[in-house]
C-alpha cells in the first residue's frame, strides 16, 4: 500500500498472529525493512503497485524517485525483488505467480519472469498486457540459494516476528 504523502510507511499488509503483540500491528512499513537483513535470493510481491512512487498514480511514465517497498527490500539485502507497476488483478496474480515459479526450478529469475509474462500473454483469458506487464525484477536477475532464508513476509505468517538486525 502506497503512502503518498509519506513514502517511508508504504507497506504490505499482513495477517497477524493469533497472539500477537501489541506492537505488531500487521504492517511492515519501508522504514522498518530499511533495519531489517533480508537473505533472500528473491522476493515476489505481487500485491498493488509494489514498485511503484505516489508519482505514478499521477503519471505512470514520470518514473520514480521515491524509495518504495521493491527498492527498501534491495537494500535491506534481497537479492531480487519481483514487484508490480500498477493495480494487479487478483484472477490473473495467481495464474501469474504459478508460471512464474513453474519455471523458477529451471530458470534464472528473469528469465522465469519472461517466460511467465510470455505464458500469460497467450492466454486467452489473461493475454491483456494489464495482466502480466506490470511484473518487474529488480535487483541482479542472479540466484544463490545456497544464502537463502525464510522471507520476512513469509516468517511473519509462521508467527515469528522479523527482528531488525544490528548493522555493523
Amino acid at each position: 500500500m502506497i503512502n503518498a504523502r509519506n513514502p517511508m510507511f508504504s507497506r504490505i499488509e499482513m495477517a497477524r498472529p493469533r497472539k500477537a503483540r501489541s506492537e505488531d500491528d500487521g504492517r511492515l512499513e519501508v522504514h522498518e525493512l530499511l533495519g531489517l537483513t533480508v537473505r533472500s535470493p528473491l522476493v515476489f510481491l505481487s500485491g498493488c503497485e509494489t514498485g511503484a512512487g505516489s508519482e505514478w498514480m499521477d503519471h505512470p511514465v514520470k518514473g520514480t524517485a521515491e524509495l518504495t517497498l521493491a527498492q527498501a527490500l534491495l537494500s535491506a539485502g534481497a537479492t531480487n525483488v519481483i514487484l508490480t507497476l500498477w493495480r494487479i488483478a487478483d484472477a490473473g496474480a495467481g495464474t501469474f505467480a504459478q508460471a512464474f515459479y513453474s519455471s523458477l526450478s529451471r530458470l534464472s529469475a528473469n528469465e522465469a519472469l519472461a517466460q511467465a509474462q510470455r505464458h500469460m500473454a497467450v492466454d486467452a483469458r489473461y493475454g491483456n498486457p494489464f495482466y502480466w506487464a506490470g511484473y518487474l525484477l529488480a535487483g541482479t536477475g542472479a540466484q544463490d540459494w545456497s544464502s537463502a532464508s525464510v522471507s520476512v513476509v513469509a516468517d511473519t505468517f509462521t508467527g515469528k516476528t522479523a527482528r531488525p538486525a544490528s548493522r555493523p
